[in-house]
């Protein structure tokens, strides 16, 4: 049986409490090693993603969602959503353009392939895809995501 994390272990914002994490990730990890297992987070994470699948009691699924976040910001993951990963980028990612400077391209690109200068616009897609910017255009618009 595992032994569910503490409640405490996300503070309010949704964010993982290391310290509280550590100490039951810790005696896992220990437990394991006395039984001559190599520990794989990864594959840890990946088993406990399993379980909430799986389960239908919600406080079950509340604590494994605890663990899974907990457990990867350990690991460096799991800090930020998805959109701001993919829009933000990581922190310390100082030489990517800003969120409103890649808008801004768009709307120059978007205003170059209504006047039909398509080359203008395909300069500016490549000059974000050189900065790791890649759009994607739709009939909703253009998207665009760090790559």
């Amino acid at each position: 049986p595992q032994r569910a994390a503490a409640s405490s272990a996300l503070t309010e914002d949704g964010t993982a409490n290391a310290a509280e994490s550590a100490g039951t990730a810790s005696a896992s990890v220990k437990g394991k090693a006395r039984q001559g297992h190599h520990f794989n987070p990864l594959a840890a994470m990946h088993e406990r993603a399993a379980g909430m699948r799986r389960t239908t009691d919600e406080t079950a699924k509340a604590a494994i969602r605890r663990q899974l976040l907990a457990g990867g910001w350990l690991l460096g993951l799991l800090y930020q959503t998805a959109e701001g990963y993919f829009t933000q980028g990581q922190p310390g990612d100082s030489d990517a353009p800003t969120a409103d400077a890649i808008e801004a391209l768009i709307a120059q690109r978007k205003a170059a392939r209504a006047d039909g200068d398509y080359a203008g616009a395909d300069r500016i897609r490549d000059e974000l895809l050189a900065a790791g910017i890649e759009l994607e255009d739709s009939r909703e618009g253009t998207r665009w995501r760090k790559i």
